[in-house]
């Protein structure tokens, strides 16, 4: 029979043999980039021409435009990081905040 140690240590040995489970990917992670990129343009595309066009969808503009700036800011500070270039954060999120205030607060014309 064995012990309540001995039990924990062939347990702990048996759980850091097992090969780590693959994670599920996602349906675009499995297409090739280009194809993800033209699949992800033609969902997002007609929403911000319609949000470009109606005045009262400015708000969805914005926020669509806030994503995108996310979406930027983050992939660049990955690739600075990269090269080893420490790239000011708190500057990047306050240009960004700036940038859609004045897009929301200013009247086109």
């Amino acid at each position: 029979m064995l012990t309540r140690g001995l039990l924990t240590h062939y347990l702990t040995i048996l759980l850091k043999t097992q090969p780590p489970k693959p994670k599920s990917k996602s349906i675009l992670a499995k297409l090739p980039p280009a194809v993800a990129r033209i699949v992800t343009a033609a969902v997002l595309l007609p929403v911000l021409i319609v949000s470009i066009i109606f005045p009262a969808l400015s708000l969805l503009f914005v926020l669509l435009t806030v994503a995108a700036l996310v979406v930027a800011l983050f992939e660049f500070w990955l690739l600075a990081r990269k090269q080893q270039i420490r790239a000011d954060a708190a500057a990047g999120l306050l240009g960004a905040a700036a940038l859609c205030t004045v897009f929301y607060f200013t009247e086109p014309g």
